[in-house]
Parts: C-alpha cells; structure tokens; sequence
C-alpha cells in the first residue's frame, strides 16, 4: 500500500516559522520603540527588575521604560531583544512606577492623542493620512 504524500509543513516546521515571525514581529516592536525615544526626545533606559516585581526571578529579564509624557511605558525583553537596546543606559535601580499592561495600553492611547493634539495646533507637522 502506497503512503499517502505529505501536503504542507509539518507542525515542527510551522512551529518553527512561528517562532521566527514572532521574533520578527518583537525586533520591528523594538526599532519602533527605540526611534520613538529617540526622535521624540523621551528618556528611555534598561533596568533589571526588583524582587517584588513581574519577572524578578529570571536573571535573563531587562525591562525597557520610556518616559513620556502620557507616563511610563515599559516592555519586558528577552536576551534576543537585548542586542537592540545596547546602547541605552541600565539603572541599577528600578524607577517602575507599578503599572501593569491595561495602564499601558491607556497611557499609550493618552500618547496617541497628545500627538494629534500637537499635530493640530502645529502648522509645519506633516499630516500623511488623517
């Protein structure tokens, strides 16, 4: 009896493609992160968690915080995004201000709106879609 002919990728194969959209998908969230603080004048710095916070036990964590006007906005990184943000500064003590990620998500919608506000009231900013 002949065996039926494999169709598609196996499930280790899509897993693996996966995984490399994933990282994809996090390295373009790290450029993106790293040209808004570094165009929009914001502090942004790597720390290390303290021991009450998310993350504290595994050694390999860093977490990025990015000051802005709308607040702290902070992203838990992997040792693969560590190579994006080598050039930001580590605090050896956390500045965290306890948000969790609904407060993020509302800061950054406050951000959003503060940046149309000031593209609103500015006559030289570039509008490219309303």
């Amino acid at each position: 009896m002949k065996k039926p002919s494999r169709r598609g990728p196996s499930v280790s194969e899509k897993l693996e493609s996966a995984r490399a959209n994933r990282y994809k998908v996090i390295h373009e969230r790290n450029l993106l992160i790293l040209a808004l603080a570094k165009h929009a004048g914001f502090e942004a710095h790597l720390v290390k968690p303290a021991i009450n916070q998310p993350g504290a036990g595994d050694d390999w964590i860093r977490v990025l915080c990015l000051h802005t006007p709308a607040g702290q906005l902070h992203w838990r990184l992997s040792p693969e995004d560590h190579a994006d943000f080598k050039g930001l500064p580590t605090l050896k003590r956390s500045d965290w201000d306890g948000a969790r990620a609904k407060e993020k998500a509302e800061r950054l919608e406050r951000l959003h709106t503060l940046a149309r506000t000031v593209d609103a009231v500015d006559p030289q900013a570039e509008v490219l879609e309303s």
